[in-house]
Protein backbone atom coordinates (compact mmCIF):
# COMPACT_ATOMS: atom_id res chain seq x y z
CA UNK A 1 0.00 0.00 0.00
CA UNK A 2 1.46 3.38 -0.98
CA UNK A 3 -0.02 6.68 -0.81
CA UNK A 4 -2.98 5.78 0.60
CA UNK A 5 -5.57 8.64 1.81
CA UNK A 6 -7.83 7.23 4.46
CA UNK A 7 -10.37 9.45 5.84
CA UNK A 8 -11.66 9.07 9.69
CA UNK A 9 -13.69 5.52 10.59
CA UNK A 10 -12.26 3.53 7.46
CA UNK A 11 -13.11 -0.21 8.03
CA UNK A 12 -10.59 -2.48 6.54
CA UNK A 13 -10.81 -5.95 7.68
CA UNK A 14 -9.00 -9.18 7.90
CA UNK A 15 -11.01 -11.87 7.97
CA UNK A 16 -8.24 -14.44 9.20
CA UNK A 17 -7.12 -17.71 7.29
CA UNK A 18 -10.21 -18.80 5.52
CA UNK A 19 -10.93 -15.18 4.56
CA UNK A 20 -7.69 -13.67 3.47
CA UNK A 21 -6.99 -9.98 3.61
CA UNK A 22 -8.17 -6.67 1.89
CA UNK A 23 -5.26 -5.70 -0.47
CA UNK A 24 -5.42 -2.16 -1.95
CA UNK A 25 -3.32 -0.84 -4.90
CA UNK A 26 -1.03 2.06 -5.01
CA UNK A 27 -2.72 5.71 -4.23
CA UNK A 28 -5.83 4.14 -3.30
CA UNK A 29 -8.47 6.89 -2.04
CA UNK A 30 -11.08 5.69 0.53
CA UNK A 31 -13.77 7.93 2.09
CA UNK A 32 -14.71 8.42 5.36
CA UNK A 33 -16.83 5.47 6.82
CA UNK A 34 -16.01 2.85 4.32
CA UNK A 35 -15.93 -1.06 5.18
CA UNK A 36 -13.76 -2.76 2.94
CA UNK A 37 -14.81 -6.42 3.90
CA UNK A 38 -13.35 -9.41 2.99
CA UNK A 39 -10.65 -10.69 0.64
CA UNK A 40 -10.87 -7.47 -1.82
CA UNK A 41 -8.34 -6.06 -4.06
CA UNK A 42 -8.14 -2.74 -4.85
CA UNK A 43 -6.59 -1.65 -8.05
CA UNK A 44 -4.31 1.75 -8.31
CA UNK A 45 -5.48 5.01 -8.45
CA UNK A 46 -9.82 3.84 -7.18
CA UNK A 47 -11.25 5.93 -4.97
CA UNK A 48 -13.66 4.24 -2.91
CA UNK A 49 -16.39 6.32 -1.76
CA UNK A 50 -17.51 7.66 2.10
CA UNK A 51 -19.61 5.20 3.50
CA UNK A 52 -19.34 2.54 0.76
CA UNK A 53 -19.06 -1.10 1.66
CA UNK A 54 -17.10 -2.86 -0.75
CA UNK A 55 -17.52 -6.80 -0.90
CA UNK A 56 -15.98 -6.46 -4.27
CA UNK A 57 -12.84 -6.15 -6.03
CA UNK A 58 -12.50 -2.71 -7.45
CA UNK A 59 -10.47 -2.24 -11.01
CA UNK A 60 -7.86 0.05 -11.50
CA UNK A 61 -8.91 3.61 -11.89
CA UNK A 62 -12.46 2.97 -10.46
CA UNK A 63 -14.83 4.82 -8.40
CA UNK A 64 -17.01 2.79 -6.29
CA UNK A 65 -19.89 4.10 -3.87
CA UNK A 66 -23.20 3.12 -2.23
CA UNK A 67 -24.01 -0.47 -0.11
CA UNK A 68 -22.99 -2.54 -1.46
CA UNK A 69 -20.43 -1.06 -3.85
CA UNK A 70 -20.67 -0.44 -7.31
CA UNK A 71 -18.69 0.96 -9.86
CA UNK A 72 -19.85 4.75 -10.81
CA UNK A 73 -17.21 5.70 -12.98
CA UNK A 74 -13.67 4.27 -14.63
CA UNK A 75 -11.16 6.74 -14.93
CA UNK A 76 -9.15 6.24 -18.98
CA UNK A 77 -6.55 8.35 -17.06
CA UNK A 78 -5.57 5.95 -14.31
CA UNK A 79 -2.25 5.14 -15.02
CA UNK A 80 -1.26 8.34 -15.85
CA UNK A 81 -2.38 10.34 -13.07
CA UNK A 82 0.40 10.16 -10.80
CA UNK A 83 3.48 9.87 -13.27
CA UNK A 84 4.38 13.65 -13.48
Amino acid sequence: MERMLRYNKVTLRVGGRELGSSVLGCTVEVGAGAKILGKVQSGSYAKIGANAVVIDNVPEGATVIGISAYIHHISKRSSTLMSN
